[in-house]
């Protein structure tokens, strides 16, 4: 009986606001439909998640203690560092990662990561060195190292 009494442009607000709070209630429902549904993805992705950042924990420790340096003094290749340090020195002009690549895969170059205690590592041919700012820098200290490995074992 009331809508009776009201005008036509009354109706017509009164439906439009009506409509306006049936849509924003719309949204409102979507948006919390849709935060339950990214809830409910996360919760079955974080296990997987937690798994996959032990593994990678475990493989980084695994590594850093492969590249801890020992007290024994380590035999390493003469000629095959120093076919190597000539490589790091002749890298200009050479795709620097591809470069690292190269050496990973066939080389058996292995990076550590450190933690509060080591610095992060690099180990090539036996001889270990600390990363540096760049790939670059790292091959350059490596090259260092593996010629004062090269003096001592003289």
């Amino acid at each position: 009986m009331e809508r009776e009494s009201m005008s036509k442009t009354d109706q017509k607000a009164s439906d439009a606001k009506i409509d306006q709070e049936k849509k924003a209630a719309d949204e409102k429902a979507s948006v919390e439909a849709k935060a339950t549904e990214d809830k409910k993805v996360a919760d079955e992705k974080a296990p997987a998640e937690a798994k996959a950042s032990e593994d990678k924990k475990a493989a980084d420790e695994k590594a850093a203690a492969e590249a801890q340096p020992t007290e024994e003094p380590v035999q390493i290749d003469k000629q095959r560092v120093k076919d190597l340090i000539e490589q790091v020195e002749n890298r200009h002009g050479h795709r620097i990662m591809d470069l690292v690549h190269r050496f990973e895969r066939e080389e058996g170059m292995q990076m550590a990561e450190g933690d509060e205690t080591a610095a992060p590592k690099m180990t090539m041919a036996g001889v270990s060195c600390r990363l540096r700012a760049g790939p670059d820098q790292t091959l350059e200290n490596w090259a260092n190292a593996a010629r004062r490995a090269l003096l001592k074992a003289a």
